[in-house]
């Protein structure tokens, strides 16, 4: 198992495997015996396996991940076993849905707060080439540029002209 959690592992999301079979019809599948499953993909670090349950992680009528056990007996798995992994499948999936909307809002919220400051900068001079240097220094600072250029458009010569540069 050691090996199987150091080694990136990934499949597609197709019906050539147990797991993407499961991912992509959103159902779950158990093969009593993997050797004459159609779907089964043998992976060379679980050699052992002789039968296989996935569950669809589902939340939000969005397809999260798929729960997959495996046992080195044939016949290992039963519908009970499916009805008990579903209920633990279910809060797995919103808990995971949770997580992933958590890292979004802070995300959202770590660009609102930039924004915020990057105006209240702004709005706090009436000199326009103050406010140009603000603007190119939060600019820079904020996306992690070495420099950061600002160029105003002069409509009667048809040209952009450079109002401020800041590295």
């Amino acid at each position: 198992i050691t090996q199987l959690q150091e080694t990136p592992f990934s499949l597609p999301v197709d019906e050539h495997s147990i797991i993407g079979w499961t991912a992509v019809n959103r159902l779950t599948r158990i093969a009593d015996n993997v050797t004459t499953d159609p779907h089964y993909l043998a992976n060379p670090l679980l050699l052992e396996t002789r039968s296989e349950m996935a569950l669809p992680l589902i939340t939000r009528d969005r397809v999260l991940g798929v729960l997959d056990v495996q046992s080195r007996r044939e016949s290992a798995f039963q519908e009970e076993d499916a009805a008990f992994l579903q209920i633990v499948a279910h809060p797995l999936a919103i808990n995971i849905d949770n997580s992933l909307l958590f890292g979004q809002t802070e995300a959202t919220l770590q660009e609102m707060r930039a924004l915020y400051q990057y105006n209240t900068s702004l709005i706090t001079s009436l000199d326009v080439g103050e406010i140009y240097r603000r603007a190119a220094r939060a600019l820079a600072v904020e996306t992690g540029s070495c420099r950061c250029i600002i160029l105003v458009w002069q409509p009667g010569q048809n040209c952009l002209i450079t109002q401020i540069g800041f590295e």
